[in-house]
């Protein structure tokens, strides 16, 4: 069902609404201070109940 919303969300030109429940403040900070060699994992998964509980 994501993977349907997803495609949806990128015909639509929404793609920033279908992310948005993902987004954390201060990312933009985060990402600036990538060199391109990192990853991030996120645990508990960012679109589980535990995660959303954190809010």
């Amino acid at each position: 069902m994501w993977l349907y919303r997803l495609l949806q969300q990128t015909q639509d030109g929404n793609l920033g609404q279908f992310y948005e429940g993902f987004r954390w403040r201060g990312r933009e900070a985060d990402a600036a201070a990538d060199d391109g060699n990192q990853v991030y994992s996120f645990v508990p998964f960012l679109w589980s109940k535990e995660c959303k509980a954190l809010g």
